[in-house]
């Protein structure tokens, strides 16, 4: 952008020069002959311009829409219902590992539909302000060709925790967006590992946080199959 503003007033310069030489040898007529062609010719970087003010601004919108979705996921009322959500999961997990849950057992199970000393809030209802994060419509959006790194680095590391503290169980749709963020994470991570160095441990905390049944790699050509048996193997979906 600042290389086409800098030859977009070089060519002005040089219009004018140009217009203060020519008013010398040329008749009145062949004189603004000539200055209209010019001008018709600096319509082309002219347009650059404009185009490039434009994507700047898109480009800056969907920076500061990011920012937004990572400043709500991580302060104020949603920030305390993940944190409250993952210490009980923590809590309630083995050998230092993350407990996996579902929605049905956090809101069935005698246990785990409880905070301990805390009767104010419910694993239910946090795990349901998170999901209803994750399933805005608006994380799609922001999903254009400028912010797909700051997305994955500031939001998609979430997503991808919290598909694996979550199984779907037998009600996959409400955990669907969260699925669906938490892999496009993980295949934008495995694509740009080696462009970004922020993706270079891409999934340690997951290999530390949970005691995994299946290979937590991110091979493009291998998918989620073994993670998606594992999770009908918890859920009794398989024959």
């Amino acid at each position: 952008m600042r290389r086409v503003l800098g030859l977009t007033a070089a060519a002005v310069v040089a219009l004018v020069i140009a217009c203060l030489l020519l008013a010398r040898s040329l008749s009145p007529e062949q004189f603004t002959a000539a200055v209209a062609a010019m001008q018709a010719i600096l319509i082309v970087p002219a347009l650059a311009v404009a185009v490039g003010t434009l994507v700047a601004d898109s480009r800056d919108r969907r920076v500061d829409r990011v920012i937004a979705l990572h400043a709500e996921l991580t302060l104020g009322d949603l920030n305390e219902s993940r944190n409250r959500l993952a210490r009980h999961l923590c809590r309630h997990g083995h050998n230092g590992k993350v407990r996996r849950s579902s929605r049905d057992e956090l809101t069935s199970d005698a246990v785990l539909s409880r905070y301990e000393h805390d009767e104010e809030h419910m694993p239910q209802w946090d795990l349901t302000q998170l999901l209803r994060f994750f399933e805005r419509p608006k994380l799609p959006v922001v999903r254009g060709p400028c912010t797909p790194p700051l997305l994955v680095e500031l939001v998609g590391r979430h997503a991808a925790w919290w598909m694996l503290a979550i199984n779907p169980g037998r009600e996959r749709v409400p955990t669907r967006a969260l699925a669906d963020l938490g892999r496009w994470a993980d295949e934008y991570a495995a694509r740009y590992k080696h462009k970004y160095h922020y993706l270079d441990n891409w999934g340690a905390n997951r290999r530390r946080d949970f005691d995994l049944d299946f290979d937590l790699d991110f091979d493009l050509d291998s998918g989620y199959e073994q993670e998606e048996d594992a999770q009908e193997r918890r859920s009794g979906l398989s024959a």
